[in-house]
């Protein structure tokens, strides 16, 4: 099978890649053009193809895809910390929103056939009602974030692909994960990198942490790919 995995340098993207590799799969990873994401601590297999590609351009996407035309897209593409949308909400809306939309729109005009995942993020979920918990498929959209806003106009973009185009999309929601690899802005990486100093001697024994009254279940990367 021809995959095309977008934000394929990223955290997960490297672990999926590595596991579509050991599914016989022909990879084709994408990245930021200036942005390949060397220096991560999971590398690249060698075995892949690595294209540079704006997801906001979409002269750009239409190319890929239609020179590509892969048998399954995993769209991972996207800006994911949640701070960095607060800062930047126009960036956030033109990479994650917009920059889907490019994508189903290449894949509507140049590669009908192909399947694609689109990963959304439980943050589309954001503050529920009183009785609203657990989450399920079902569960009211309400985000709270601009980054939870942006995956979730994504979210429903591609539900309006699947239902008025018949396009073969298929949407999950994951909730945070974890592994090697993972940038250390996020929470548990964060605490792992300073625990990391404090053995080595390189910072004093106090790890600095944001709110600690949020609950979370993390998952590992690998059960997430």
């Amino acid at each position: 099978m021809r995959a095309l995995v977008t934000g394929g340098h990223g955290f997960v993207g490297r672990h999926l890649a590595a596991h579509l590799l050991s599914c016989g799969d022909d990879v084709a990873l994408t990245y930021y053009p200036g942005d390949p994401g060397y220096g991560n601590a999971v590398e690249i297999p060698r075995a892949v193809q690595s294209l540079a590609l704006d997801i906001t351009n979409s002269e750009m996407v239409n190319e890929v895809v239609s020179l590509l035309k892969p048998d399954a897209i995993y769209h991972l593409a996207g800006i994911s910390f949640v701070p960095h949308g607060e800062k930047d909400t126009n960036q956030i809306f033109a990479v994650n929103l917009f920059g889907t939309t490019n994508l189903l729109d290449a894949v509507l005009n140049y590669s009908r056939s192909s399947r694609v995942l689109f990963v959304s993020s439980a943050e589309v979920y954001g503050s529920p009602r009183p009785g609203g918990l657990p989450f399920t498929e079902n569960s009211e959209l309400r985000p709270i974030s601009a980054y939870g806003v942006t995956k979730a106009a994504a979210d429903l973009s591609a539900f309006r692909c699947w239902f008025r185009e018949q396009m073969h999309i298929v949407r999950v929601r994951p909730f945070p994960h974890i592994g090697p690899g993972q940038s250390d802005s996020f929470a548990l990486s964060g605490f792992a990198k300073q625990i990391a100093a404090i053995k080595l001697g390189q910072q004093s024994p106090v790890i600095q942490v944001g709110s600690l009254d949020p609950k979370r279940d993390y998952s590992d990367v690998s059960d997430i790919v």
